[in-house]
């Protein structure tokens, strides 16, 4: 498929689904935010930043926005742009509500997020006044606020502190406001769970929520072929143990951002991408998610490094012979018999012969 001709994320679609259709002006992203994502301007794989500011430049002003750096622009043209509007709009404004100089303005609250959320909210009242559904003359403004569990953690206002209550009321007048609300502005809330946001914000009706799901089996083979089409100039592209499109069957459900480092190791050692690699890569994930409860395994023995009871064998054999056809599997096995006994042994020996993984759950006898 040509580089142009492949679709851009699922999630942009879901984002302006939310806006253009359910005029919602929040929109919180959460899931696999921290991944790379296909951009159709820019001809190739790029942070979740960058490829939301790709789409959304032609419509909106862009302005980013985190806890520590305060209010920063993707590109100084935005940040005239901005400027020049702040200006016109004080021309209109009430003596209260004029801004002043907000390139100054921004760096003085740099690093203090409730005068930083306080500036923005007037910065997107003056872009309301000038805006007036025309994007020809004038952009409405979109904020994309990074790590916004920092700005509005999750807890009841008496479990907040003085600063976290300041600034999540600040941010729910803002947002409550139907000067706000009946603007083409919106503000995109990046936060890797919906969890670690305050529930307020969540509740309100002009939020929507958008999952970002991990890359599908169409994407990773797209980023591969990218990545060993990158190497053509420099040198060898990256080998696989069995095949590049076993390969990509092997990582659903690893990040793209996984992917590129197991490809970039085979690149500089000149050494083949083999399963073991990616499923040292999967149980990473896991552990970071869920802890040690879940691991998936490989195992290297077989059958045929069993000793024991040839009738046993012959049973296991059976049953996993019949999970080969949906008419004939069954729903679950259970082995009983003593420690030791070789039962994890003769489990992983068959899945091995039938060519499964084997997920392991360990440590829930106390849940």
């Amino acid at each position: 498929m040509p580089n142009g001709a492949f679709p851009r994320p699922s999630f942009i679609d879901a984002v302006g689904h939310a806006y253009n259709r359910r005029g919602k002006r929040v929109i919180l992203l959460t899931g696999n935010v921290l991944d790379q994502f296909w951009s159709p301007q820019l001809g190739s794989f790029t942070l979740l930043e960058q490829t939301l500011y790709q789409e959304l430049k032609t419509k909106f002003l862009v302005l980013r926005v985190d806890a520590a750096s305060g209010m920063s622009f993707y590109d100084a043209v935005d940040e005239q742009e901005l400027c020049k509007v702040c200006q016109l709009a004080d021309r209109l404004a009430s003596k209260g509500q004029v801004l002043g100089d907000i390139q100054e303005k921004m760096r003085q609250t740099q690093h203090q997020p409730l005068p930083m959320l306080i500036l923005l909210r007037g910065t997107s009242h003056a872009v309301t006044r000038l805006w007036t559904g025309d994007t020809r003359t004038y952009k409405p403004l979109c904020v994309l606020m990074q790590f916004a569990p920092a700005l509005f953690p999750e807890g009841d206002f008496d479990r907040l502190s003085e600063l976290d209550r300041q600034r999540l009321v600040t941010f729910l007048h803002w947002i409550n406001d139907p000067f706000f609300s009946k603007s083409g502005n919106v503000i995109v809330l990046v936060s890797d769970t919906r969890s670690e946001i305050n529930r307020r914000v969540l509740a309100l009706p002009a939020t929507a929520h958008v999952e970002i799901p991990l890359p599908s089996a169409l994407e990773r083979a797209h980023f591969v072929m990218q990545y060993v089409q990158a190497c053509a100039p420099a040198g060898p592209p990256p080998q696989f143990e069995r095949s590049q499109q076993a390969f990509i069957e092997d990582t659903a459900g690893l990040k793209l951002t996984s992917l590129e480092d197991l490809l970039e190791t085979s690149r500089r050692t000149a050494e083949p991408v083999k399963r073991q690699h990616v499923l040292a890569e999967v149980n990473l994930l896991l552990e970071a998610e869920l802890g040690e409860v879940v691991k998936v395994n490989l195992p290297a023995h077989s059958p045929q490094d069993i000793i024991g009871s040839a009738a046993t064998t012959t049973i296991l054999r059976s049953l996993f012979q019949r999970c080969n056809h949906p008419e004939t599997a069954v729903s679950a096995v259970l082995i009983s018999g003593p420690n030791g006994g070789g039962k994890t042994f003769q489990m992983e020996a068959f899945a091995a012969e039938s060519g499964r993984i084997v997920i392991e759950l360990t440590g829930l006898r106390g849940i």
